[in-house]
């Protein structure tokens, strides 16, 4: 771990970006809230938000990706904890999770240029969708739902927007029935083109994973850093230890990642985690969009939640 070699940040920019997106349609369960359509579009706004932050396309799409195997010997775990009856109060949660911390490099910056309080689908920043056994959608407790009814398999959904340097957080809430390898986390630097990326997500277990899918590895294949000069593109997922991650059914987390070039910092609710320079593994993208992904190491309950999305360019 480089803990002297993170990149200095610069004063934040406190201009407000506006980012004009889709809502689309989820209508099949009755107590998700709908994706009406589409907003009104304010045409200067959108342009010059495609100049600031380079998007791509107006619309957000998902990605569903081929199993990943785990260990022929990994069994399915059983529920490690006992799922609380409610979602913990944000006096419960674990500093720094829901309620950003003094010492989060993100502190004082204000919302982000691109903010989704995932309050309101017609504003949101995210899309909707059921494909398959996996679907997305804003809910009715204010959050951004992923859930997927298969093992060993991940999805995640795109926003539009296509940017070199940000810094990028959210919380993710661990779904009521997780198990320890269930997943959940940021894609950034993707390219919905090839479907690729680099990934940093947490577990219900309380490990990190850091992967990247494109590049030299192999087709489809999702690879894990295993340390700051390796990486591992078989079928075994390389999870890392930490201190700061809540564990458990319906525990809270914040995850963010700086892209600053070639170098991007990782940190787990406001403490730094884990750093890697991108020419020591896949440096394949040097821009990119921005997506959530749930990971499923069980066959029917896999789901995850996210609140409070922030992304801010050129920190």
């Amino acid at each position: 771990m480089h803990d002297d070699a993170r990149p200095a940040l610069p004063p934040i920019k406190h201009s407000r970006l506006v980012l004009s997106i889709i809502a689309c349609l989820l209508l099949f369960l009755p107590s998700l809230t709908s994706c009406e359509g589409l907003p009104n579009v304010d045409t200067t706004a959108l342009a010059q938000t495609a100049v600031a932050l380079q998007t791509m396309n107006p619309f957000a799409t998902s990605s569903l990706q081929d199993p990943i195997q785990p260990s022929p010997t990994l069994e399915v775990s059983p529920l490690l904890w006992v799922a609380p009856s409610e979602t913990p109060l944000p006096t419960d949660a674990v500093e720094g999770s829901l309620i950003r911390a003094s010492y989060d490099i993100a502190a004082d910056w204000g919302p982000g240029h691109m903010h989704d309080d995932f309050n309101d689908p017609e504003t949101g920043i995210f899309s909707c969708h059921e494909i398959g056994t996996s679907k997305s959608w804003y809910g009715d407790d204010g959050r951004y739902h992923i859930s997927y009814e298969d093992r060993g398999r991940y999805v995640w959904f795109w926003t539009a927007v296509d940017i070199l340097n940000v810094y990028v957080d959210v919380v993710v809430i661990n779904g009521q029935e997780c198990v320890d390898r269930d997943s959940a986390g940021l894609v950034i630097r993707g390219n919905q083109g090839t479907d690729e990326g680099y990934l940093f997500g947490i577990t219900c277990g309380g490990q990190f994973h850091i992967g990247f899918k494109g590049g030299p590895n192999p087709s489809n294949a999702i690879c894990s850093v295993v340390d700051q000069n390796t990486w591992n593109c078989s079928s075994l997922t390389t999870l890392h230890e930490n201190e700061y991650i809540s564990t458990g059914p319906g525990a809270i987390n914040r995850i963010g990642v700086l892209t600053n070039n070639k170098h991007l910092t990782f940190y787990i609710n406001g403490q730094y985690a884990y750093y890697i320079h991108t020419d020591d593994f896949a440096d394949f993208n040097t821009t990119g969009n921005v997506a959530l992904y749930l990971g499923t190491f069980q066959e029917l309950n896999a789901e995850v939640s996210f609140e409070d999305f922030n992304l801010w360019s050129s920190p």
